[in-house]
């Protein structure tokens, strides 16, 4: 027995195994079975072939040789499974459906004259010796009575030429594929069958006439064969789309607006969301330029936007509108990102480093990239949306101008009684009640001032404290000042925001201690200065004021008659904050209050 008589051995298991490995791996539909039903037969084929060439008897020979009938029909299934590979696309792992009789009349008749003849030779294969004498006559060298039939020739003419026709359908297959992948696929299979048909023309057609035979070397190109076959069906389904029947496939599928675009900015695909969009017919909307359609707002698109998206990648979120057939615009939240190909393989592209920044390995792995086949622009539209933002827009703008005229008004309205106030203070002739009237004045001077700050600011809700305390000590100081008296008014104040009822609050309480201390701590005295500082500290705010004038009674309500002083403590208690006065070195008022929540 020769050693080469376990290569069919070795290339029956072989078979096996890539037959199952690349059904499983796959997408299990019909190209899938039916090179699984191939591999099937010719590791059968093979195996058979294995125990025809170690067969130790004539009789043994002979039943082998029976038993490898189903070879004919295994080549059969090759040549049809490279007619199913003609209508392969891998569009979700189906095979794409022929549409009309006259092709299918043509592939039923095309597997016709393939099936039939593998069965009845199969049939005359297993029934008789005329079909595999020779392989058994010639095994180990036996002398046996010549069977001389042509069915055997015949039998190997047939299956040369259905592989020939096999193999010139995947060549011409490949050489009209539209995308690279599948056409790449087409010539795998086209060497599969090139590999099974050189085998077997050498050993049955060639070789008999040199007086030869090598029967075990049929299995090797066999197996060589269905590796290169299985090598092109196993390829990534992915691989096999074009970036228009990808976007074509999933665009389909999609709400929003999809368009494909060359690498110079010309629409090469449009999903159906997109055509119904912008109200352009398929045939009328390719080949027209993008940004002839698209426009952001604001501003146009730079003149290099293709340019610059090829190394920038991608950009999210761009406000932008579309123009319509009807000449109508469309607001639009527009995405638009490259398209790279790398081996077949097409992916979104991603940002490059910035120049000039380290690259590591890592980095020099991103920041390779495959060829620019053009862009993906995914628009929403976001018409109804702007609209709603529009409408909320002019509301806040309307109610932002009512608050504001409110707050003019209060305003206006405390400026009135604070006139009448003045009339009623010139009539009055007592020096006492004028001083009332004065401290009344000045208390609704300081929230009228609240309310201009609001009116004058931005912020609707709350009032800058820092800048409303310099207006109002400014104010007290000019109106009670005592004649002849230099006060200085220093104010540190940190920026902070207090709400309405908080900064009234507050101003009531400078209000009272400024005009007690104008009024009564600088007497006898050439200049004086009033302090206020005002900081956080952890969850309470303190605030400061400071004279150095004459002290002041103490703030026990019981303890003074002083109606500002009672009112400071009660102001404070509404803060619920506490109060606390330091008599030395000079006068000082400490209140302490929490931080608003």
């Amino acid at each position: 027995m020769e050693p080469t008589s376990f290569l069919p051995l070795l290339a029956s298991v072989f078979i096996s195994f890539l037959g199952l490995s690349v059904y499983l791996s796959g997408a299990r539909d019909g190209l899938h079975r039916l090179f699984l039903a191939a591999c099937l037969i010719e590791a059968y084929w093979s195996f058979a072939t294995f125990e025809l060439l170690t067969a130790g008897t004539l009789p043994e020979a002979k039943l082998w040789a029976r038993a490898g009938f189903l070879w004919s029909l295994g080549f059969a299934v090759l040549v049809h499974l490279s007619i199913r590979f003609l209508r392969y696309r891998g569009t979700g792992g189906r095979a794409a459906r022929d549409q009309g009789g006259g092709r299918l009349l043509l592939r039923g008749a095309l597997l016709l004259a393939l099936y039939v003849p593998g069965g009845a030779i199969a049939l005359l294969d297993l029934l008789t010796d005329r079909v595999s004498g020779l392989p058994w006559r010639t095994a180990h060298g036996w002398t046996v009575t010549p069977l001389y039939t042509a069915i055997g020739p015949a039998a190997v003419a047939w299956a040369l030429g259905a592989l020939g026709i096999g193999l010139l359908l995947s060549i011409a297959g490949s050489l009209t594929a539209r995308d690279r992948a599948h056409r790449l696929r087409l010539l795998f299979m086209s060497a599969g069958l090139f590999s099974v048909f050189a085998a077997m023309l050498a050993i049955d057609a060639i070789l008999p006439f040199y007086k030869t035979g090598y029967q075990d070397w049929i299995s090797v190109g066999l197996a060589v064969g269905m590796a290169l076959s299985g090598y092109g069906i196993a390829q990534p389904d992915r691989a096999g789309l074009a970036p228009g029947r990808l976007a074509a496939e999933l665009g389909s599928l999609m709400p929003s607006m999809l368009l494909f675009v060359d690498p110079a900015g010309r629409i090469r695909m449009a999903n159906p969301a997109a055509l119904s969009l912008l109200g352009y017919p398929e045939g009328e909307l390719l080949g027209a330029k993008a940004l002839s359609l698209l426009v952001p707002r604001g501003s146009p698109f730079p003149a290099g936007f293709w340019s610059a998206l090829r190394l920038r990648g991608e950009c999210r979120e761009l406000a932008a509108a579309a123009r319509r057939k009807d000449g109508s615009t469309i607001d639009l939240l527009l995405s638009v990102a490259r398209i790279e190909a790398r081996r077949g393989i097409f992916s979104r592209g991603r940002p490059l480093p910035a120049p000039g920044a380290p690259e590591g390995r890592g980095r020099r792995r991103r920041a390779r990239r495959g060829r620019v086949v053009g862009f993906l622009c995914i628009g929403k539209d976001v018409t109804e949306v702007e609209l709603a933002r529009a409408g909320l827009t002019r509301s806040l703008e309307e109610k932002e101008l009512l608050v504001r005229e409110a707050y003019h008004r209060i305003k206006n309205n405390l400026a009135i009684v604070g006139s009448f106030i003045n009339l009623y203070q010139e009539q009055v002739s007592d020096p006492g009640d004028r001083a009332i009237m004065s401290a009344l004045k000045a208390r609704v001077r300081s929230i009228s001032l609240v309310h201009e700050q609001l009116h004058q600011g931005r912020d609707l809700k709350s009032v800058d404290f820092a800048a409303y305390a310099r207006l109002l000590l400014e104010n007290l100081r000019s109106s009670f000042m005592p004649p002849g008296i230099a006060v200085e008014v220093i104010v540190l104040i940190e920026t902070t925001a207090f709400s309405i009822d908080r900064a009234v609050t507050l101003g009531l309480v400078l209000t009272e201690l400024s005009t007690n201390a104008l009024k009564y701590g600088f007497d006898g005295v050439d200049a004086g200065q009033i302090r206020v500082e005002m900081g956080r500290d952890g969850a309470h705010y303190r605030l400061a004021f400071s004279n150095n004038g004459r002290p002041i009674p103490d703030l026990d309500a019981e303890a003074t008659d002083s109606l500002g002083l009672r009112l400071v403590r009660a102001l404070v208690d509404q803060l619920d904050g506490s109060v606390e006065l330091k008599r030395e070195p000079e006068t000082q008022f400490i209140i302490t209050f929490p931080v608003e929540e």
